[in-house]
């Protein structure tokens, strides 16, 4: 007779934790009770908030850039090394994980780790240009890991398309309020648009900012021609 002290129990097969919802397949396996597999929560697939510039754990101490990403729940060097291989990534990208790979960090975010800067002067959600001459000017720069930022725009509050303002990453940051460029609007035939500034970390991640602008720009008076008189 089966002994009273085992379960039949759902683990996951590539982890052999109770699956959590990100679990691919599933498989019955025989446990003692007082044995049980890892839980869920301690599954390899764990969504989690991170700051997005650091990928460590998100707290108030984060910056405004935070965001949820399905993290690789793991902790042993060695296998983090194996998962930076491409045979590794291949397994992170048929197992469902995004790239770049984000590792599940034990610590949360502190007041001294590093963070993103972007601030653009004058520049704010629904802010109103009334210039053909858009100066963009303002500080782009990282207090630590910085390696090249973008600037892009799109037609309406969600653009579907994105028209690039720098055609290279700007690799220096600008540590100081300073002016970065100036767009010709004339060209831009659009009540609405969208600014967005993305900046690259040395460590592989990535952070955005985003305005939606109302453009006012009075339509140019005509220059009359002269007409010769007889």
């Amino acid at each position: 007779a089966r002994p009273s002290d085992v379960v039949d129990t759902t683990i996951c097969t590539v982890s052999g934790a109770q699956p959590s919802e990100y679990c691919p397949t599933y498989k019955t396996e025989i446990f003692a009770s007082d044995q049980p597999p890892l839980p869920k929560d301690q599954d390899l697939w764990q969504k989690t908030s991170v700051d997005a510039w650091t990928n460590l754990q998100a707290s108030p101490s984060s910056s405004e850039f935070t965001k949820e990403v399905l993290t690789i729940n793991v902790e042993d060097e060695s296998a983090i090394e194996w998962l930076e291989t491409q045979t590794g990534r291949d397994w992170a990208d048929n197992n469902g994980f995004p790239d770049p790979i984000v590792i599940k960090q034990e610590r949360e975010c502190q007041l001294d780790d590093p963070r993103p800067i972007i601030d653009l002067i004058g520049v704010s959600n629904n802010a109103v240009i009334s210039d053909n001459s858009f100066v963009i000017a303002g500080v782009i720069d990282a207090t630590a890991n910085f390696k090249q930022f973008k600037i892009h725009w799109g037609e309406g509050s969600d653009p579907n398309e994105w028209y690039s303002l720098t055609p290279d990453w700007i690799t220096y940051p600008i540590s100081s309020a300073a002016e970065i460029l100036t767009w010709d609007l004339s060209d831009v035939d659009a009540d609405v648009i969208t600014l967005r500034v993305t900046m690259h970390s040395t460590i592989n991640t990535e952070v955005q900012k985003k305005w939606v602008l109302q453009l006012d720009i009075p339509t140019p008076t005509p220059t009359l021609t002269p007409i010769p008189t007889m």
